[in-house]
């Protein structure tokens, strides 16, 4: 950038015929023209303009500098142009990582709609409950579960992260309502492999924190599959409410334990810097945020009309 600001200096003094107007047209002292020309000549080696109190004049190497310089600080213009366009316009790329849970049951369901609504805007996404480096990794966007504990990042708060434990009607019928989370322990669980709020289930118990350790039949690491087994009757499952709310609301799932479920945090949009977001980028998390909002309340009036 420095030597930018040099050739631009020096190819306004030239076209100016001095020093002291090239101060006066680039709003600078006017000793800052004469500096930045004479540091430009030492690391080129070269004389580029014959200087006299009166006026300048160009040397044979300052005449073919000045085109040179000329024909890269337009390329630098046009190229600011058209990054600034770009930055201006919902288009390109959009990269984004996910927890499988949330990509599978939630956000699967709004990239479509935003794809419907942006169309030329191409979206690539990782679903992966690694939390990866959003910067070295090139993501535009990382969506991120309970307390985001990066504060290098800026985040938004799209929803709540409540979880449910429920069971279908017909397996409580068979199996007994468990009056207690210790009751847990002799009730078929449907757990996680690898997700460790769905394998260790922890309840709050007056001012303590507790954890059950839950078995059953069936572990997975498909949390649809989590889901279907407990609506078929396999036994209890705990999962985030944005996966469940629907099936509690018609019926086909019984909430258990809802007031001893610790909250779990928010479900967070995070990105590098909040200066010079593209425009793809707050397109998308405006998005985001407006329908995630709109699916919990909608939830969230279910559950009241219930």
């Amino acid at each position: 950038m420095e030597t930018l600001r040099a050739m631009e200096m020096f190819v306004e003094a030239v076209e100016q015929g001095s020093f002291a107007a090239a101060a006066r047209s680039l709003g600078v002292g006017n000793s800052a023209v004469s500096k930045q020309v004479s540091q430009l000549e030492e690391s080129l080696g070269v004389r580029l303009l014959q200087r006299t109190t009166r006026s300048l004049s160009l040397t044979a190497e300052g005449e073919y500098y000045l085109q040179e310089c000329r024909e890269i600080l337009e390329q630098v213009d046009a190229a600011r142009d058209t990054v600034s366009a770009l930055a201006d316009q919902t288009r390109g790329t959009l990269s984004i990582s996910a927890p499988p849970t949330f990509g599978q049951l939630w956000l699967s369901s709004i990239l479509c709609q935003f794809r419907d609504a942006y169309p030329d805007i191409e979206i690539e996404v990782l679903l992966t409950d690694q939390i990866l480096d959003v910067v070295s990794d090139s993501f535009d966007v990382a969506i991120r579960e309970g307390n985001p504990e990066d504060s290098s990042l800026i985040g938004r708060r799209l929803a709540d992260n409540a979880y449910r434990v429920c069971a279908s009607p017909s397996y409580l019928e068979r199996a007994g309502r468990p009056e207690t989370p210790s009751d847990l322990t002799d009730h078929a669980c449907i757990t996680s492999l690898d997700h460790s709020p769905l394998k260790n289930w922890r309840f709050i118990d007056g001012n303590e924190t507790v954890t059950i350790d839950v078995s059953g039949p069936i572990a997975t690491n498909l949390f649809t599959l989590m889901r279907k087994a407990a609506l078929e009757g396999q036994g209890i499952v705990r999962l985030p409410s944005y996966a469940v709310e629907r099936y509690i609301a018609s019926g086909d799932l019984v909430p258990l334990f809802d007031d001893l479920v610790p909250d779990h945090g928010g479900i967070w949009a995070l990105y590098p810097s909040r200066r010079l977001v593209p425009k793809r980028v707050e397109t998308f998390l405006e998005f985001l945020e407006t329908k995630m909002r709109e699916d919990q309340a909608d939830q969230d009036e279910i559950l009241t009309d219930t």
